[in-house]
């Protein structure tokens, strides 16, 4: 899967312009959402006028290329990193990935994507049983972090049934 793949998959489930009161990001586009948009300073004054070419750009440069995801061999991998990314922030994506690796296999969690986390999963994605472990753990991470949120902020359970959704179909690639 390239960036390319990954980022029509992304926008296929974000959409276009929505503001829904419960999100704490506030009005987003392209999944992009306001919150975001200030925090890192970007030339743009409102999300409404956020372009595809724009969010495209945002998700290369902020996600796609500092978590390395073009190093990873398995295109579940790939796509697991870049949504849980997009939908939990950089370092929780970066957390679940260490945690689990490191419940097969000893590697430092240090919320850096470097060598030794990449070549580590790309040895075990090589092994379809331990791809399966790895892909089962992945899911089940990002859900129990799912039910957290929801449970200790009530008014983001309305969110729930579609990040369950979206997290299983991550879990359908390749």
């Amino acid at each position: 899967m390239q960036f390319e793949q990954a980022f029509d998959w992304i926008i296929s489930k974000e959409g276009g312009y929505v503001e829904n009161l419960s999100d704490r990001g506030g009005a987003t586009k392209y999944g992009i959402s306001s919150k975001f948009i200030q925090a890192n300073d970007l030339k743009i004054n409102d999300v409404k006028d956020l372009s595809l070419a724009d969010a495209k750009q945002i998700y290369r440069v902020f996600f796609w290329n500092p978590l390395c995801i073009d190093r990873f061999s398995d295109k579940m991998i790939k796509l697991f990193v870049f949504d849980s990314a997009v939908n939990c922030g950089k370092s929780k994506s970066v957390d679940f990935l260490q945690k689990c690796i490191n419940s097969l296999t000893h590697i430092a969690v240090d919320g850096v994507i470097g060598n030794e986390t990449i070549s580590t999963c790309n040895n075990l994605t090589a092994n379809s049983y331990l791809r399966k472990i790895l892909k089962k753990l992945l899911i089940s991470s990002r859900l129990a972090y799912y039910m957290h949120i929801v449970n200790n902020n009530e008014s983001q359970r309305v969110f729930l049934r579609g990040w369950i959704n979206r997290t299983l179909e991550v879990s359908q690639i390749g």
